[in-house]
């Protein structure tokens, strides 16, 4: 159940709730329930289904990563038939969101930008100006403007294409 606070407070969906989850416990079956709070925060009017719900386990989900994020960002690349190189998952992943709406947004944007051009291949210096575009256009959710990117993050290519190497100051 997707959205699972959202019973709280209303005595028919939380009746509704409370007889799934014995319905599913007589057979052996399994509940699987999502949420911004855990269920002890939610307020529950019913309190036969806040014990219930006390009994379940609790995993926090974090953000994802950026090996998971580079990931689908690749593997969205892939199924466009786009060939993303190394070099501008480096570029575009400290500088965009860390969701996969903005990722696969922004492999949109990739698409559109390769195709534009007549090409499959996406560079560095394509993502730097396709990033720059969508950000210009106001589009957030493909582009962090407000972001600092990382001390290590790849440099942006200047108008040869190539980038200049990363600054070594203040590493030992």
């Amino acid at each position: 159940v997707e959205g699972a606070e959202a019973v709280a407070g209303d005595p028919a969906r939380e009746a509704a709730l409370f007889h799934l989850y014995n319905h599913l416990a007589a057979r052996g079956g399994r509940l699987l329930l999502t949420a911004r709070m855990p269920p002890a925060s939610w307020s529950l009017r019913l309190p036969d289904l806040a014990s219930r719900l006390a009994t379940l386990g609790v995993v926090r989900i974090g953000p994802p990563d950026e090996t998971l994020i580079a990931s689908v960002m690749l593997k969205a690349a892939e199924d466009r038939g786009l060939d993303l190189a190394p070099e501008a998952v480096d570029y575009l992943l400290p500088r965009i969101e860390r969701d996969f709406g903005s990722v696969h947004a922004l492999v949109g944007a990739l698409d559109a930008q390769a195709l534009g051009k007549r090409r499959r291949h996406v560079s560095q210096r394509l993502a730097a100006a396709c990033l720059r575009e969508t950000n210009s256009s106001g589009d957030t959710a493909t582009g962090r403007p407000d972001a600092t990117p990382r001390s290590d993050a790849v440099p942006e290519p200047d108008a040869t294409g190539s980038a200049p190497p990363p600054s070594t100051a203040g590493r030992e």
